[in-house]
């Protein structure tokens, strides 16, 4: 049996192998248990590498001379950090795919208790865990052997056994399988319960909310997003599909930095009712009669009133439709900057600093545009939720975090991007052939305006029915006093 074949084989067995349970009578306490389980295995292994390699550092190995390094060894220029910041900044994008799996403590809210305070606790938590092993072994890997010599494949047996320990080849090789299936069970646990979430919202097709009625499980989506887990591992290598997953991670969090800001600036008791003309005005960006205002002004003082709107001069500490209005258009803004900034500083690095001077002052002047906006954002006021965890910092953090991803997304290659587009183009594809019409949250709204149009057609109804009483009453009392 070819190499090929036997791949594809290993991967729908272990697909069929990890969503056999979903079709058991499992359910979410039994499968955490045995996630638990294989979890506790796994930090068990890397806890033992990370001390019995420590007793096999040698801290030279981050110090290494580039004329120390072989000939035939791509090594960069040697020292503590071989390809520079740029390097650096590759790798985190490359290995960003080890920062994932919280979706499976998001999605499990009706599971949990006390939802609101438990489940930003344990994402916390799960995010320092995660850092702790990755940067212990990192650290423990690279002191132990040099960096230059390392097996991509398989690091730590390799590195086990050219320091002479091989039993521990064998410890690792068992882990790793413990490691692996705590990493499908993580994956693959909180993807069927998204799809059914989404299609009981009516975002997508209506079977994958369909639940079986012996197992209490979304049977379809279970099997749909097996079969598809299967089909991606057998057409894509390794290495192909860590990039996806890191493109599509680090544009999940750049999203939800996104819709952090805005929600902060929203105001959450907005107007019951408002009249369509009204709510037009407000979507653009005039409101109170500013209009009227600004034509009978000089267009000094329409600067300065547009100024201290946009950056809140009056120093308003109410969420009202304008400020509202400027945080939200503001953090697009934002972000559409901050993918071309990070476009020019990721792929024009030769010419920012070799090239001619007009590229340079095209930087400068995006980078003032950029702070302005950030500015502006940061002098609306916000609405701090009442919940258990807010995020802090806000603009700062959520700014901060969509520059990163963005800028970790343009180190990942042309072949990713390439890949990242064609999913994008088969969810729009979806989103407007169906969601768009079959959202419950997009029909209620809509009966909402309709309900709001007729409410407003019976009070000009009855206005103009009390106008014709009135001029009735009046032509009456004319009458009378005519007559007498």
């Amino acid at each position: 049996m070819s190499a090929s074949w036997l791949h594809i084989l290993i991967s729908w067995l272990l697909v069929l192998f990890f969503y056999c349970p979903s079709f058991s009578p499992w359910g979410v306490k039994e499968s955490s248990i045995a996630n638990n389980v294989f979890t506790l295995v796994n930090l068990f292994v890397v806890a033992l590498m990370m001390v019995a390699g420590s007793f096999k550092v040698d801290f030279s190995n981050w110090a290494i001379p580039k004329a120390n390094i072989p000939a035939d060894k791509n090594g960069g220029e040697g020292g503590f950090a071989p390809w520079g910041l740029s390097g650096i900044m590759a790798g985190a994008a490359k290995c960003f795919f080890g920062f994932i799996g919280f979706d499976c403590i998001a999605t499990c809210g009706e599971e949990a208790k006390k939802p609101q305070r438990n489940i930003p606790l344990s994402i916390v938590l799960s995010l320092i865990v995660i850092f702790i092993c990755n940067f212990g072994i990192a650290c423990v890997l690279t002191l132990m052997w040099p960096y230059y010599d390392q097996d991509p494949e398989a690091p730590f047996p390799y590195v086990f056994e050219k320091v002479g320990w091989p039993i521990m080849k064998y410890i690792v090789t068992t882990g790793s399988l413990f490691a692996l299936s705590t990493s499908m069970l993580g994956a693959m646990f909180p993807l069927p319960r998204v799809l059914y979430a989404m299609a009981s919202d009516g975002l997508l097709y209506e079977f994958f909310a369909h639940i079986h009625p012996a197992t209490k499980t979304p049977v379809l989506a279970t099997l749909v997003s097996g079969v598809l887990a299967g089909v991606m591992a057998a057409l894509f290598k390794l290495d192909q599909l860590i990039d996806m997953m890191s493109i599509g991670t680090l544009l999940a969090y750049t999203i939800v930095s996104i819709c952090v800001m805005i929600l902060r600036y929203r105001d959450p008791k907005p107007t019951v009712f408002e009249h369509p003309s009204s709510q037009q005005k407000r979507m653009n960006g005039i409101q109170n009669g500013t209009t009227a205002a600004l034509e009978n002004k000089p267009v000094t003082q329409k600067t300065l009133l547009c100024m201290s709107t946009l950056f809140n001069l009056s120093g308003s500490k109410y969420v009202t439709s304008t400020t509202e209005y400027v945080a939200e258009k503001g953090s697009i803004a934002f972000t559409v900057m901050t993918g071309i900034i990070c476009f020019l500083l990721t792929k024009g690095e030769d010419s920012l600093i070799n090239g001619p001077m007009w590229i340079k002052l095209l930087l400068t002047f995006e980078i003032i545009l950029y702070i302005a906006i950030y500015t502006a954002i940061s002098r609306q006021p916000q609405v701090l939720p009442d919940t258990v965890f807010k995020v802090p910092l806000v603009p700062f953090l959520p700014c901060l975090s969509i520059f990163l991803n963005f800028y970790l997304m343009m180190k990942l290659d042309l072949a990713t991007w390439i890949r990242f587009f064609v999913w994008l183009a088969v969810g729009s594809f979806i989103y407007l052939t169906y969601s768009l019409k079959n959202s419950k949250e997009g029909i209620r709204q809509r009966m909402k305006e309709v309900s709001d149009r007729k409410a407003f057609a019976a009070m000009k109804m009855a206005d103009v029915s009390q106008g014709i009483k009135n001029e009735n009453f009046v032509s009456s009392k004319e009458n009378v006093a005519e007559y007498s």
